[in-house]
């Protein structure tokens, strides 16, 4: 196993990782300010690393772009399950 597959699996857990976490604070229903840390820490980790490791603008574009959706799919899963067991609590 090379190392790009390794920082690669790395990557995909930690994505994984983030998703499931951000599904149980919407479970728990915290804060928006709470549901909006792990998408923007994700962004914002994900550009710093495109902008240290290539030097090509193509690349770096495509990071930004790509970590911009995968924390808007973050915020997606916190505020769909945070909706979902607000209406299901609400009707008990």
């Amino acid at each position: 196993m090379n190392l790009y597959a390794l920082v690669a699996l790395v990557m995909v857990l930690v994505t994984v990782g983030l998703g499931v976490l951000q599904y149980q604070l919407g479970k728990k229903q915290k804060t928006r300010l709470i549901g909006s840390i792990v998408p923007v820490g994700y962004f914002v980790m994900r550009v710093l690393m495109a902008l240290f490791t290539s030097d090509d603008t193509t690349a770096i574009t495509t990071s930004i772009v790509g970590s911009l959706i995968i924390a808007a799919i973050y915020y997606f899963i916190y505020s769909v399950t945070k909706k979902r067991h607000t209406t299901s609590d609400s009707n008990n």
